[in-house]
């Protein structure tokens, strides 16, 4: 039987790696390799019992493989087809339906290609739906069985997620169905715990008798999770071996009586619990042992979980993915490795364990308990931080108290149930009875939650940290011959203790602290400084989560009391968590706005703030910021200045456009460091008046990723927050929650937009080079630049001919590309490989499959540059597999043009660097004629600097040496026109025309020229002035205000006149057979004659 636990090892890895890691093809050829390894294992096992393991696990893992594959593409696929469709559909309802904040949420069936599939219904509806009834109409569906957004419910058999989009008809059902007994059945039961149990104690019932936690306050919620008995308010294996031990008691351990009364009894309650998977298969492993028993067989316990994993794999491989699935699993293996070694070792603690008498056996009880508790939490504990983030210190200590009143409560839940269905009097009065000790077992886990150290939270890194040195320790213990229990505990406690320092200490090296934190579409603020914390706003997604959020955010740092929580206005994504969160952690006082309906809190002073507010500590200063205006709550939202010695925070609230320049006027706003977006990046908030006004380094917006609204809005990303070219602007939806220190490179250093160009910058300060780049961009200088930064940093001036490998779009070859990457470095520690105007997604379909694994499995060894000067950079994201491993091992950076303000500090520094200075405006008018690129700047400086004599460069040397570029020479050439110099107008088309450049593209350069002009014409006859037109048409600064100030010579007629003639001009070039030069010389002369009229 042992044989099975091997085969459901690897039946179970390839489940998980399926439902994780592999899809598609992959793992067809993943399955048949596997299958041959098992074939060539099952021969050598003919003489080596080891191979016939491997060879159990490896046939585990071909069939579990094999089996994924047949359950995905001939079962879930139709489910996977519905993803993202709008679609009529008829769901039969399977359970009554339950409150959500947008109506009410209910689980069903539907039918789809003759298939049936449970799915969760959120309908719109004021009414309540039971089993049996159907709803018709049309949803919005979406599949929760994808690898990229897989959801919990997949793991429970629910493979679809139903939205109404539109009318929906109900029918009632007509007649009972048997399929429906299971949830009418506990229907009624937790209608009878509601009316028979006392008020205090009847949350606590539904759960443990039903694994119905709805009714549960966050305070109880949490104090069994951070004392370690949160599984008993889910229905898992102990309340199933609960049950069958009461089985075993009335059936006098009699077989048959005892199998006759027990598989239908498992099945009953599996089936009113609703069939979770610890329940399942705890269930299994139970008629299992009935089977034993009845068939006076022996039990094997690793070999009935071993079935009983495979069976409900078989049943939905994607249990796997259950958390509740992978805890019951992890804690039964763990009893049955860890246990007997543990209670030996605890037993030879205490000499006087065997014998009889009260004092042996509690012994015998206490080494049980502790045994099985330790062993239970040896594989459970890892998955607990991983899924919540917490590690209970006084599980053992809770467990050892409660447990052993647990069974007892169950039998009397039970009583009170059947009691209850025909006796109503009677089943209250044992309520009453049955509530002492789920008092006790709630009173136990509240004090022990109230320690300050009775749990742990991975949110701290340090604790992570320490989690994991704790089972790297372990294996090492467990193959050691000398075995010393207390060694590795006294490790364990003095990691712990350096974490927890670690963990307190870290937020204090830094002098301002900001910790914007991921709560999804809401806001939650820590502002931290000399010692003081204060928290503005607390509410998101789910009251319950922010409040954890927060709570162990502030508590992983030993921050158990806030000097402050203010709440900016009475939003639930602003508000909704703060009482949960103040019934963890304590505040000094809660300030509020004069609002109705806004959360209070008996541990925490309670202030209304109808004035401004000042508070004062050290050099510190918060201010607090009121607005008396009638316009919505939004408006009237509290602004929080955080003001430091080195960092200034602005927080605005949910406050619009409006509410900021109110702030404006009244004069409140500085300068400063970080501003956080008002509402989540709304297209109506952080205008371009306060950005001016406030000049932020960084924006920090909280958004929900996916949210329904919008946010951050795509204008206030692209056209205010880069149109400003904020340092940086990071968005918690996205990169998860933000904590800027008041000092550093983050606050100090610009990103290009759109680029990585900092990620670049920081990689080769640290030299620490990834394995594959793609550089493109129109500024090429920076792109070659970057690459000799490059080339420096990886190979050696005396090696570089042997490491250093180049191709481009004429010379490229697949397997050469591909021995370039693999070849190993010649006497030096890295090869760099660079290939320039190879488009990757236009290779064949084989090429680009043999491109995405090289890619993907690049050498530590080998750097891969990808270049793109003249082919542009589009990558076709429909291509998954190369884009993926592009994607996931790649940085893409794009160099841009550079904002004209840095190009004029550059070329300023250049010249300097020459012993030549260049007045301000000089150097935007060479940034202007050359095109604005480093490129052309670079060759142009060289020629200035070696035609001018002086120390100080004039405009005559510019002109002398400087060849402008097409647009430049245009505006030039209309600006003559205006003045009426017709012969140097024309003198400047000649010299446009010995340049080469096309009558066509001189044609197109004039138009658009002229529609600049007649769109800043019509600018300032509405008043408006050059930061307009820079808005308007994408263009710098200094062209902006040279084309306002030409505007300013040319009437709106004249403009129109322009337009029609360069469209005339156009039409003749290319239908008729005159000479294009002689028809623009034409063209400047009708221009010049329509200035002269005009």
């Amino acid at each position: 039987m042992r044989k099975l636990v091997w085969f459901s090892l690897g039946f179970g890895a390839a489940c998980c790696l399926c439902a994780y890691v592999i899809t598609g093809s992959t793992r067809v050829i993943l399955a048949a390799a596997v299958g041959f390894l098992t074939l060539f294992a099952a021969i050598a096992g003919r003489k080596f019992a080891l191979f016939r393991r491997i060879a159990a696990v490896l046939l585990g893992f071909a069939m579990g493989v094999g089996w994924f594959i047949l359950y995905d593409g001939f079962y879930l696929n139709a489910a996977g087809t519905m993803d993202g469709k709008t679609a009529d559909a008829v769901i039969r309802v399977s359970d009554y339906s339950y409150e959500t904040a947008y109506g009410i949420g209910v689980d069903g069936t539907v039918q789809l290609e003759g298939k049936s599939y449970r799915l969760r219904a959120y309908l719109d509806l004021g009414e309540t739906l039971e089993p049996g009834d159907t709803v018709s109409g049309q949803f919005r569906f979406r599949a929760t069985t994808p690898k990229e957004s897989r959801t919990y419910h997949a793991g429970n058999g629910i493979f679809l997620l139903a939205y109404q989009a539109d009318e929906v008809s109900v029918s009632p059902h007509t007649d009972a169905s048997w399929r429906d007994i299971p949830a009418r059945l506990r229907h009624r039961i937790q209608a009878i715990l509601q009316t028979c149990i006392p008020q205090d104690a009847a949350p606590f019932a539904r759960a443990l008798l039903l694994g119905d936690t709805t009714g549960l306050s966050y305070g109880v919620d949490t104090s069994l999770k951070i004392s370690g008995i949160r599984h008993v308010a889910a229905v898992s294996g102990l309340h199933v071996s609960i049950l069958f031990a009461l089985l075993t008691a009335i059936t006098f351990r009699k077989r048959f009586l005892t199998a006759l009364a027990g598989f239908p009894t498992l099945l009953l309650f599996a089936a009113v619990a609703g069939f979770p998977p610890s329940v399942s298969r705890s269930c299994i492993m139970c008629g299992l042992m009935l089977a034993a028993l009845l068939l006076n067989k022996e039990y094997d316990g690793p070999a009935a979980l071993a079935f009983a994993a495979v069976v409900m794999l078989i049943g939905n491989p994607l249990v796997i993915t259950s958390v509740g699935f992978q805890l019951s699993v992890a804690s039964v293996a763990g009893i049955y490795l860890f246990a007997p070694g543990i209670r030996k070792w605890l037993v030879s603690l205490f000499p006087d364990s065997k014998g009889k008498g009260v004092r042996p056996m509690l012994i015998r009880w206490f080494t049980a308990s502790v045994s099985i508790t330790l062993s239970a939490m040896i594989f459970t504990t890892p998955l607990s931080a991983w899924y919540f983030g917490t590690v209970s210190l006084v599980g053992v200590v809770t467990n050892l108290l409660t447990l052993w009143v647990i069974s007892f409560i169950f039998y009397g839940l039970v009583a009170v149930s059947l009691v209850g269905a025909f006796w109503t009097g009677g089943a209250m009065i044992l309520g009453k009875i049955v509530a002492w000790p789920i008092r006790y077992v709630l009173l136990i886990a509240k004090l022990l939650a109230g320690f300050p150290l009775a749990a742990v939270y991975t949110r701290s890194p340090y604790i992570t940290i320490w989690l994991v040195a704790v089972y790297v320790l372990l294996p090492v213990f467990l193959l050691s011959r000398n075995r010393r229990p207390g060694v590795l505990l006294c490790c364990g406690t003095l990691g712990l203790c350096l974490a927890l320092l670690a963990s307190w200490a870290e937020p204090m090296l830094d002098s301002t602290r900001v910790t914007v934190l991921d709560v999804g579409q809401g806001q939650c603020i820590l502002l931290q400084s000399e010692g003081r914390t204060y928290m503005v706003d607390c509410g998101g997604d789910s009251d319950t989560e922010t409040a954890d959020i927060a709570a162990e955010t502030l508590l992983s740092q030993g921050i158990s009391r806030l000097d402050g929580l203010i709440l900016t206005h009475g939003d639930r994504d602003h508000t909704g968590a703060a009482e949960n969160l103040l019934s963890r952690v304590k505040a000094d006082i809660l300030i509020l706005p004069p609002e109705e309906g806004m959360p209070t809190s008996d541990n925490a002073e309670v202030v209304y703030a109808e004035q401004d507010l000042l508070l004062t500590y050290g050099k510190t200063n918060l201010h607090i910021f009121t607005t008396d205006s009638n316009r919505s709550e939004n408006e009237n939202s509290l602004c929080v200045l955080f003001d430091t010695e080195n960092c200034d925070i602005l927080i605005t609230g949910d406050r619009s456009a409006y509410g900021e320049r109110m702030l404006l006027h009244a004069g409140k706003i500085p300068e400063v460091d970080v501003l956080i977006a008002g509402h989540h990046g709304s297209k109506n908030s952080t205008c371009e008046d306060l950005l001016a006004a406030a000049q932020p380094q960084t924006v920090c917006i909280s958004a929900g990723r996916d949210n329904l609204y919008g946010h951050p809005a795509a204008e206030t990303l692209m056209d205010t927050l880069f149109g400003w070219k904020i340092s940086a602007a990071r968005c918690t939806g996205q990169t998860g929650t933000e904590q800027l220190p008041s000092e550093g490179e983050a606050m100090a250093k610009k990103t290009a937009p759109g680029g990585n160009l900092q990620e670049l910058k920081t990689q080769l300060k640290s030299k620490d080079l990834g394995r594959l780049y793609i550089f493109h961009g129109e500024e090429v200088f920076l792109l070659h630049h970057y690459l000799e930064q490059m080339k420096k940093q990886l190979l050696d001036a005396l090696t570089e001919s042997f490491n250093f490998h180049r191709m481009n779009s004429e010379t490229f070859d697949l397997q050469t590309f591909a021995d370039a990457v693999e070849n190993l470095p010649m006497m030096a520690e890295h090869t760099m490989v660079q290939v320039d105007e190879v488009d990757l997604f236009k290779l064949g379909e084989s090429d680009r499959n043999k491109m995405a694994e090289i890619l993907a499995d690049i050498p530590d060894y080998c750097t891969v540059v990808f270049t793109y000067e003249t082919t542009p950079w589009k990558p076709d994201k429909r291509l998954k597999k190369l884009w993926e491993a592009i994607d996931g091992a790649g940085l893409i950076v794009e160099f841009a043009k550079q904002d004209q303000k840095d190009l004029a500090a550059w070329v300023t520094r250049h010249f300097m660097a020459r012993d030549k200075r260049i007045s301000t405006d000089l150097c935007l008018y060479l940034i202007d004629i050359t095109g604005g690129t480093m490129t052309a700047l670079s060759g142009e400086i060289d020629k200035i600097c070696a035609y001018s004599g002086a120390n100080e460069i004039r405009k005559t040397d510019i002109d002398a040496v400087t060849e402008p570029v097409l647009d430049a020479v245009v505006f030039q050439m209309t600006d003559m026109l205006s003045a009426g110099r017709f012969d140097q107008a024309l003198v400047k088309l000649q010299q446009l025309l010995k340049m080469q450049q096309e009558p066509l593209a001189i044609l197109g350069a004039v138009g658009n020229h002229f529609r600049r002009v007649s769109a800043a014409r019509t600018l300032l006859d509405n008043g408006k002035n050059a930061s307009d037109l820079q808005r308007l048409c994408g263009i710098p600064d200094y062209p902006a205000r040279k084309t306002m100030e030409a505007a300013r010579r040319f009437t709106p007629e004249f403009c129109r006149r322009a337009a029609e003639l360069v469209l005339e001009t156009d039409y003749k070039i290319k239908t008729s057979y005159d000479d294009p030069e002689r028809l623009l010389e034409l063209l400047l002369l009708q221009l010049a004659q329509e200035g002269r009229n005009g």
